[in-house]
């Protein structure tokens, strides 16, 4: 006879079940040694690129995530693995864009954000390749997945090269013949010494391309060459791991996200969102007039400078908003809301405390424009303007997920692709040459000495001095554009930049017509050297 246990019992055992699964483990790969060529053929392709990182970045960086790419979804139509579109949509075009972006500005900070912004979206592409649903990953999720794929991809290395190295090893027959083959190949070492040796003295292009071609087993500088063989080295070692966490990786009901569990009530909720409203409402009031008081209020006050003004309280009001989102955010997921009514409760508490803290962002984003009125624009500061602008960007997103069935999770995503996005199409270098030198046309006060720290980025808005009639805008360009010449050392081709080119082209025009150097000064640790 058939026993049904009661509801009560069922219920809890299914719960004790979906805690207690174990992992299943992701499918085994078909071919681990072509993942390892794969690999292989990667590092040496990076090797040729970047040559033990002794390149700059250039076009050699979309080279190569092209590159990467291409073996990845060969490796995955070889092995049955078909990614997910959610993936590609949401991590493919951003990475090509900025890899592009690599090769087409020449500001080394904007391409160390680049660079960072490539590799996040990598492991991001890599761990939701096979599985997994971006769309319902939670805040804290999303800041973890690229720590986790990298750990993935470290630990699923080793197992494929060692199944790799086993599929290498031969029995039998075969063995006997590659045992021949090496024979073979030892005989003719000497044989094939002595002939190039000959050949080499009577011809001295064949001679440079012998040097070539065995410049990796006979350097003239060890050092260098132990530096290229760890770096290709280590990029097989990281492409193997990667192609194998891609395909591999499946969600389980253990690994998979889930939302922490609900335990604090809907009275102790309100309390917190009330009190935290009262407290902004209050600040607001008795600081309305500091807040946005702006140029008049600095001249007003005395002994108050314009530096003093932004200064204070800036970084507190951005910390104050970034806090907002993860209080409201932590409290909407533990936050037990039991009905209609204390969902709508929650979410006009809590869009009461967003709409506080609008207007301390705009207290913040204001300062920020009154300090660079006085003294300028740079690049930390059109930084700040930006990410304070997807700031309020998340801020609307998290007012849109208490209403509507949005996830909130992705809203992280989305704003720090479009806060780097912003960057690269804005051109920080001539956005600050461009308010520079507005500035200077209307006060004539300007900052020549960081000026001539721009990249060629900032060319085109320099060059417009040299159009201008008044003696005083040219004197400012031959002390902006002070140096004679570019670097006029020899460049790997994995290095060309287009804005450089750009700056080196008006160089040999310079020279021709026998101006001065147009081409700014700029100092850049991940150009070539």
């Amino acid at each position: 006879m058939n026993i049904i246990p009661a509801p009560s019992t069922l219920d809890a055992a299914q719960s004790r079940a979906s805690v207690q699964t174990v992992p299943t483990p992701g499918p085994a790969l078909r071919e681990p040694l072509r993942f390892a060529l794969f690999a292989l053929g990667v590092g040496f392709l990076a090797d040729a690129l970047f040559r033990g990182g002794a390149v700059g970045l250039g076009v050699n960086v979309p080279i190569a995530v092209v590159s990467f790419l291409i073996c990845l979804f060969l490796l995955a139509r070889r092995e049955g693995v078909a990614p997910k579109r959610a993936a590609l949509a949401l991590f493919v075009s951003p990475l090509l864009f900025f890899a592009a972006m690599l090769a087409v500005r020449a500001n080394p900070s904007l391409a160390f954000c680049n660079l960072a912004g490539c590799g996040i979206l990598t492991l991001l592409l890599l761990h939701f390749w096979g599985d997994g649903d971006p769309f319902t990953a939670s805040f804290g999720a999303w800041l973890a997945l690229p720590w986790k794929a990298l750990g993935g991809t470290l630990r699923a290395a080793p197992p494929v090269l060692s199944r790799a190295g086993g599929q290498v090893i031969v029995h039998g027959e075969r063995r006997e013949q590659y045992a021949a083959v090496g024979r073979g190949l030892l005989i003719s070492l000497p044989v094939l010494f002595l002939f190039g040796t000959l050949f080499a003295n009577a011809d001295a292009v064949f001679a440079a391309r012998i040097h070539t071609a065995t410049a990796w087993f006979f350097p003239s500088d060890w050092g260098a060459q132990t530096v290229r063989f760890v770096w290709t080295a280590a990029t097989a070692f990281l492409a193997t791991g990667g192609f194998a966490y891609a395909l591999t990786r499946r969600e389980t009901s253990a690994s998979a996200s889930k939302a922490p569990s609900a335990s604090l009530g809907m009275t102790e909720a309100g309390v917190v969102l009330g009190t935290v409203s009262a407290l902004f409402g209050a600040f607001l009031a008795t600081q309305t007039r500091y807040l946005f008081g702006g140029d008049a209020h600095v001249q007003a006050a005395p002994n108050l400078t314009y530096a003093e003004y932004a200064h204070h309280g800036f970084a507190e009001l951005n910390i104050i908003a970034i806090l907002t989102l993860a209080l409201i955010g932590g409290l909407k997921a533990i936050t037990k809301r039991e009905t209609t009514k204390q969902s709508r409760t929650f979410s006009l508490l809590s869009t009461i405390l967003l709409a506080l803290t609008f207007p301390l962002l705009a207290s913040a984003f204001g300062r920020m424009t009154a300090y660079e009125a006085a003294y300028g624009a740079t690049e930390l500061r059109l930084f700040v303007d930006v990410f304070m602008a997807w700031l309020a960007v998340g801020l609307l997103w998290c007012g849109a997920t208490l209403w509507r069935t949005i996830p909130g999770g992705i809203g992280v995503y989305v704003c720090a692709v479009g806060f780097l996005v912003s960057l690269n199409v804005l051109n920080p270098h001539r956005e600050i040459a461009r308010r520079n030198l507005e500035r200077y046309q209307r006060t004539g006060r300007v900052d020549r000495v960081y000026l001539a720290t721009l990249s060629e980025d900032a060319l085109p808005e320099l060059i417009r001095l040299r159009a201008s009639s008044v003696p005083d805008d040219r004197t400012l360009l031959e002390e902006i554009t002070g140096r004679d010449a570019l670097d006029a050392r020899p460049r790997a081709w994995g290095a060309w930049n287009l804005s450089r080119a750009q700056g080196r082209r008006l160089q040999e025009a310079n020279k021709r017509s026998g101006t001065r150097a147009l081409a700014p000064t700029f100092s850049g640790i991940l150009e070539t050297r």
